[in-house]
C-alpha cells in the first residue's frame, strides 16, 4: 500500500484495523479458524514510510506522505 498506492500511514492503519476486525468476527462466528490473528501481531510503526520506501516513491516521481498525528485536547 505504501509503494504502489502512496497511502498515508493513518489510512494504512485504518485498512489493517478493519481487516483485523473482520477476521476477529469470522473467528467469533466459527466461519474461520485464524488463531491468533496475524494482523494483531504487526510491529509498532509498521505503516510509517522507511528510507527505502521514500526512495522508491521518489523514484516514481511522487512524494511520500508523512505520518501526521492529531493532538485533540480540550482547551480550557
Amino acid at each position: 500500500m505504501k509503494r504502489e498506492q502512496h497511502l498515508t500511514p493513518s489510512t494504512i492503519r485504518h485498512y489493517v484495523l478493519a481487516l483485523a476486525q473482520s477476521l476477529d468476527g469470522t473467528e467469533r462466528h466459527g466461519v474461520a479458524c485464524v488463531t491468533p490473528n496475524p494482523l494483531r501481531k504487526l510491529p509498532q510503526r509498521y505503516a510509517v514510510y522507511t528510507d527505502v520506501d521514500v526512495r522508491t516513491v521518489n523514484a516514481m516521481g511522487k512524494e511520500a506522505p508523512e505520518d501526521v498525528e492529531r493532538d485533540r485536547r480540550v482547551a480550557s
